[in-house]
């Protein structure tokens, strides 16, 4: 019979691997001795699939069949059709392409659920390749489910730079709801906890039947697990009317309750039970000790009078590289004033992730930096300052972490202040 098949192959010249994806696709479409059926609920999508295949592959699916009666299908609740049959594929012994961002992410996502640990490596590879702002809680989400350390760190260090944003957009629908109870919990950098109230809303309005979108009562019901994360005696009292009176989730006299502990009036009825009683805002980096390192200035060496025009824009950093996850808070110089200071963050094929500029001293974005990542900091200085029109390589450390690039030669030398990420965002899965 091997002898035929190889025959077979060189006759039609296709490879092992085309018959062998020929031959699972086969399988599945026509479902051949199956003895189980599959149905996706969603999608009303089933699949004639064979047991022991599927209890090999996946210790989740072995226990969901063991546990069927005699004759029962197996009706699965979530999962995209492209996704399983892509799933499916592979568990038959093909090797399909993956075609697209977004089947990824679906997969990733699968295979986490079902922990078909053979597929662990290429998923955290497809989703560290996807991971950028526009995909951060797509890839946290997946990351999650995949209780993949690492990764879900990651996202967490890329977060600290665009929360804000990320948060008011429909990324967050896509996140289960353990990923997003889970995400509150960590320490993220926002302008106020509304942020994270606006997030919630409208995740718990997505994940709800169409009929009961405009109840408060059943979203606040959606929102059951999720409510004890926000810390809304932090927000406003303007906050509080417009946002969370506004979306219904607590009733009128809730609402007045809530207003008299963020005041603290004395004889406050008792808070809703899914009220968070945190008075604290939400940590932000600031909480956590600041680090700073000096790159070397020039006072022994005679410099040149700088020439640019009044508030030229110069490059003070080029290149600058880390070995460990950081954020720089701000950049100072004693010898040089700097104006309209700005940093820029890309990736090590040189496209711009994002920008930063300084506003009362410090960054309005906070910019992260790992081993994978470039930044160049820039500023404007007057036309009497001293200055190096070349930069020179340096390479400095402190707190553990090394930095190298080029800088200006400034009179009194440059401090970067920053934070180590790995004491900022820790994760325990």
């Amino acid at each position: 019979m091997e002898a035929e098949d190889s025959n077979f192959s060189i006759m039609t010249g296709d490879s092992e691997q085309d018959q062998q994806e020929r031959k699972g696709i086969s399988v599945i479409k026509n479902g051949k001795y199956s003895d189980l059926t599959i149905t996706l609920a969603e999608c009303s999508v089933s699949y004639k699939v064979h047991k022991i295949y599927l209890a090999l592959a996946s210790p989740v699916l072995e226990e969901l069949i063991d546990a069927l009666g005699w004759g029962q299908e197996l009706v699965l609740k979530e999962g995209s059709p492209e996704a399983f049959h892509w799933l499916l594929r592979f568990i038959y012994g093909c090797e399909p392409p993956m075609e697209s961002h977004k089947l990824a992410l679906s997969v990733a996502c699968l295979v986490g659920r079902f922990k078909v640990k053979a597929l662990y490596p290429a998923c955290l590879e497809w989703l560290d390749d996807i991971l950028e702002r526009d995909t951060v809680l797509e890839v946290y989400n997946a990351a999650y489910i995949l209780k993949n350390t690492l990764l879900v760190t990651k996202c967490l260090q890329l977060l600290l730079t665009c929360a804000d944003q990320v948060l008011a957009s429909p990324q967050v629908c896509c996140l289960s709801e353990d990923a997003l109870a889970f995400l509150l919990g960590r320490s993220l950098y926002i302008k106020s906890e509304a942020v994270i109230l606006k997030a919630a809303i409208a995740w718990g309005r997505e994940h709800m039947p169409p009929d009961q979108k405009a109840s408060g009562a059943a979203l606040h019901h959606r929102l059951r697990n999720i409510l004890p994360h926000v810390r809304i005696l932090t927000l406003s009292a303007e906050e509080i009317v417009k946002g969370l009176m506004a979306s219904g989730v607590y009733s009128p006299e809730e609402c007045q309750a809530i207003l008299m502990h963020r005041t603290q009036t004395p004889g406050a009825p008792p808070l809703p039970e899914t009220c968070c009683t945190l008075l604290t805002k939400r940590k932000s980096l600031d909480a956590f000790p600041l680090s700073h390192v000096r790159l070397p200035g020039a006072k022994n060496t005679p410099l040149l009078p700088g020439e640019p025009a009044p508030n030229q824009e110069r490059v003070l950093v080029s290149g600058l590289r880390v070995d460990a996850p950081v954020v720089v808070q701000r950049v100072e110089s004693r010898g040089v004033l700097l104006r309209e200071v700005t940093a820029a963050v890309k990736d090590t094929a040189g496209r711009t992730l994002y920008t930063a500029a300084m506003h009362e001293g410090v960054f309005d974005v906070p910019v992260a930096l790992d081993p994978e990542k470039v930044c160049t900091v820039t500023a404007k200085v007057r036309e009497d300052d001293w200055y190096y029109h070349t930069l020179y390589p340096f390479t400095a450390g402190a707190a553990g972490v090394h930095f190298k690039g080029e800088h200006a030669l400034l009179s009194e030398g440059c401090d970067l202040y920053f934070w180590r990420l790995d004491q900022c965002v820790r994760v325990d899965l």
